[in-house]
């Protein structure tokens, strides 16, 4: 894994770059050709726009953009429409969202709502 340089903030090119919210803190490296984005603590209704605008100032158009929620506590239903708009986005230019290591809650979430095909998960 690449690390250049940590930054607090989403403003540079300096990578990892980290963002942190009341509950919530991303950041976001790149692993070879992929973007990994760790996601740690709760994506809610509070928390799901930060989530949106970081994942927007990160994408530096890779085709695999990995999300990582094993340090994720909890996913509400805004938190699943950013992931949703995430994958959109990534379609239209022939890229891939990789959910790497959700929790038994989070895969149960994307059985109910019928997503879990929308995505790659490891």
């Amino acid at each position: 894994m690449s690390v250049h340089a940590v930054h607090t903030g989403v403003t540079s090119a300096a990578w990892p770059l980290t963002s942190d919210i009341h509950m919530l803190s991303l950041t976001a490296m790149h692993d070879g050709g992929d973007l990994v984005v760790l996601v740690d603590g709760e994506v809610d209704v509070s928390t799901a726009p930060h989530l949106r605008s970081f994942l927007l100032q990160v994408d530096d158009g890779e085709r695999v953009v990995v999300v990582d929620l094993s340090d994720m506590d909890f996913l509400d239903a805004a938190g699943l429409s950013v992931l949703v708009a995430l994958q959109r986005r990534l379609a239209q230019r022939a890229s891939q969202v990789v959910l790497r290591s959700p929790s038994a809650s989070t895969r149960r979430l994307l059985q109910i709502t019928g997503l879990e095909e929308l995505f790659w998960l490891s």
